[in-house]
Formats: C-alpha cells, structure tokens, sequence
C-alpha cells in the first residue's frame, strides 16, 4: 500500500501502469481511506505491482519523451481542498519498499509559501540614473527651451511689425531698432479690405481731358496704407479699352497713411488720347490695391 492524491489520479483519469508487468488498470476501483480517518479498509484484488506510474486514458506513456527521462515528473503536491482528505491510499499487494515514495503532506509554512509570489531578480527593474533627472542637463535644456522662445518671439515680432506698430504706436521705436539689425523696415500697415472706395466719378472736361473724383475712407481702427488705384477704360461693350495706375503718392500726402475712421477725397485730372481706331469710351472702372 502506498499513498497517493486525487491530483495525480486526474492528471491519468485514475490510470495507473504496473512498474514490474506494465499491466494497466483503473487505481479509482483500488482506493480505500487513510487508516488515520477510522474507516475499515477496503480489502481489493488488483493486480500486484511493484510500482505504477500514471499514464493517460489511453494507457500510452511512452509517447511522452519527458516522461520516459523523468518518470517521476508527475508526482505534484496540489493544493487541498476544503473537506476533502488530501492522502488517499492505493492499495497493492507489493512490499512498501518497492514503490516509489510517496509524497509528503505539505505543512501549514510550505502551503502558505506557496500562494506568496516569487519576486525574480530579472524582473526587478533596474535602478539606472536617468540622465533628464541629471542638474546640468535639466539647466541647459532650460536654457535651449528660454532662448528658443525668445527667438520664436522675435520671429513673429519681425513677419507682423507693421500691424504690431499700428495697433501698438509705442513698439515703433523698438520695431525700427530691431530692424536695423536685420534690414527690414517699419510700413504701414497694409490692410486692403479695410479701405473702401465710397463714392467716384469721371467726367470729360474737353476733347481729350477728364478728370476723375473718388473718396476712399478707412473703416479699421488703426492707421493703414493708402492704397494705389487702378482706372481701367471701357467701351460699349464694357471691354477695356485703357488702364491706367495711379500711385498712393500721385493722389496723397507724403506719409502714405490713412489714419483710422479717415475719409481722402481726391480729385484728378486725366489726358486720355484716342487713336481715330479706338472705339468711343463709354465707362470706367475702380479698384483699389496694394502693389
């Protein structure tokens, strides 16, 4: 007779082979309880093995090659189960010494060890000094991040000079400075859709002289560029006959600027020659732009 758990019986589903006659039979139909329970044992006829090894449902255990190099690899302690006896006996007519041995009831120590988790050395990770946690290179990459800051600042400052300069008036002075350095310069402030062409007129005074009337007026709140004008002639068929520029200075004053709100009333006179081929003007037309 020797000990046994129902773990290492359901692995095999109770089959058992004899070490000495490889016979195999059902170790279920054998059990009996542990003398330590009280119960009467159970007296059986199985077949007297001097050793028994578990083996599948099928009986096959030589198909296993970790099996046939380590026999004994299947003999586990599980853990018990609540109400149940964890040892069973198998009983045999074979001598005790000529079985393997059993295996031992786990103590309380070795049961409680075994829920606790086994912390590897390998999966500890490892304790290596970051070099962003180093002083110096969190100084300089302070450094690097403040400087490209303040270039990013002097970039938009130099591409929206001229808009910062009239909304700000008080930034033109640092404005021109900076822009000396680089070679750039403070304009007007070129703002097209705010200038509107309120009203115009062309009329012809003689045969071949007209003179041409417009008021522009700033809608923005802040000065802008005065803008150039574009008088293009047409004929009967609104088909352009003449275009003629006329530039900011021709028509303004000297600072090229239109204060905020301001209306500029401009009055010019023209000398337009037709050739005897040309078709008759009939019509004109206005636009304002930034050249």
């Amino acid at each position: 007779m020797f000990k046994v758990v129902p773990d290492q019986l359901r692995v095999s589903d109770g089959w058992v082979r004899c070490g000495q006659c490889n016979e195999v039979f059902d170790a279920n139909l054998n059990l009996q309880a542990s003398a330590e329970d009280g119960s009467a044992p159970i007296n059986l006829n199985p077949p007297a093995p001097a050793a028994f090894d578990l083996v599948d449902a099928n009986g096959d255990l030589g198909n296993d090659p970790f099996l046939a190099v380590n026999p004994h690899a299947l003999h586990f302690e599980p853990e018990p189960r609540a109400g149940q006896p964890f040892e069973q006996h198998l009983h045999t007519d074979e001598l005790p010494d000529q079985v393997s041995a059993p295996p031992q009831v786990p103590t309380d120590d070795r049961y409680s060890a075994s829920e606790s988790v086994v912390e590897h050395s390998f999966l500890q990770p490892e304790k290596t000094s970051s070099v962003w946690k180093r002083r110096s290179f969190r100084v300089i990459f302070s450094a690097l991040g403040l400087l490209l800051g303040v270039i990013l600042v002097l970039q938009v400052a130099l591409h929206e000079r001229d808009r910062i300069a009239a909304e700000l008036p008080d930034t033109k002075v640092p404005l021109e400075a900076l822009c000396s350095v680089v070679g750039c310069t403070v304009a007007p402030f070129r703002h097209i859709e705010a200038v509107v062409i309120d009203s115009s007129s062309f009329i012809k005074v003689r045969a071949d002289v007209y003179r041409l009337s417009f008021a522009l007026k700033n809608t923005a709140h802040v000065n802008v560029a005065t803008p150039a004008l574009e008088l293009t002639l047409t004929d009967m068929q609104d088909q352009p006959v003449i275009r003629r520029v006329l530039e900011a200075i021709e028509f303004s004053d000297q600072s090229g600027e239109m204060e905020a709100g301001a209306e500029l009333l401009v009055t010019v006179p023209l000398k337009v020659q037709l050739a005897g081929t040309q078709a008759r003007i009939s019509g004109y037309r206005l636009l304002s732009f930034y050249p």
